[in-house]
């Protein structure tokens, strides 16, 4: 599913900040990069929740 939100976030991005231009664009741009990072960051937590003990056992 990452790989697939990551696409449509940075296509739309893209054709968005492109289609404006200048300034506003380059806005565009920088909010469809922390956007994309912030879908990495929380898909990356997910994982970690499913590594890591429920009953908070650390042995």
């Amino acid at each position: 599913m990452t790989w697939v939100e990551l696409t449509v976030v940075g296509f739309g991005g893209g054709a968005i900040g492109t289609s404006i231009g200048g300034p506003p664009g380059l806005i565009i741009y920088f909010i469809t990069t922390l956007v994309s990072v912030g879908i990495l960051f929380y898909n990356v937590n997910e994982l970690i929740k499913q590594w890591v003990a429920p009953d908070g056992d650390t042995t």
